[in-house]
């Protein structure tokens, strides 16, 4: 029976609920399962820059969304570009808009 609580031990997972707020009402909820190395690791981390966990997973989600949509719209933009690799200048495009 020990064994048996040992493993249950074992496999429990911190879950960590983040909440976001507005000014009207509590949005969501999200659970994020952490195994103890990743909890402790987190916690420092939050704690060394003054983060809330929440706060910290958002803004690391925001960065990865970010980054990826960034890399898509470059690499659309260089398909294009070497379709037709023909280039204006800045000062003739300024030209182009009318400014």
């Amino acid at each position: 029976m020990i064994f048996a609580y040992r493993q249950i031990d074992n496999l429990l997972k911190l879950c960590y609920n983040v909440t976001q707020r507005n000014e009207v009402n509590i949005m969501s909820t999200v659970t994020i399962r952490l195994n103890q190395e990743e909890e402790t690791f987190f916690k420092s981390y939050a704690q060394l820059t003054g983060q809330s966990l929440s706060s910290l997973f958002k803004k690391a989600l925001e960065r990865d969304i970010e980054d990826e949509y960034d890399l898509k719209i470059y690499k659309q933009a260089y398909a294009e570009y070497k379709a037709d690799p023909e280039t204006i200048s800045h000062a003739d495009f300024k030209k182009e808009l009318g400014l």
